[in-house]
């Protein structure tokens, strides 16, 4: 047995609520397409992860960048939304694509 298949999978506590937040996600921001989710998080790139008064373009920082509290829970909060609804979309694509195939099987 492959190390992988041996493992115990554990299922979070909180799935249900997780599935939830899933659920409402994807219901604002609309079903889309892989080329629209890859432009969302280009803009979320360039508006957020790279908008930090020590990163410019086309220079190296001269020192060491320590990014803050603030920086990090606010990108915090974006990756965890952005899991969230790559998880979500992903579900809804191999739903989409093998669902019927996989309804139909015992």
């Amino acid at each position: 047995m492959g190390a992988i298949a041996g493992r115990r999978r554990r299922v979070p506590a909180d799935i249900g609520a997780l599935a939830v937040e899933a659920g409402r996600l994807t219901g604002r921001a609309g079903p889309g397409t892989p080329d629209g989710w890859a432009l969302e998080s280009n803009e979320l790139a360039r508006t957020v992860a790279y908008h930090y008064p020590a990163f410019v373009c086309g220079t190296v920082p001269s020192q060491i960048v320590v990014l803050d509290r603030d920086y990090q829970a606010r990108a915090a909060a974006i990756v965890r939304e952005r899991l969230l609804l790559a998880g979500a979309r992903l579900a809804g694509v191999l739903n989409e694509r093998l669902g019927r195939r996989v309804r139909g099987t015992p």
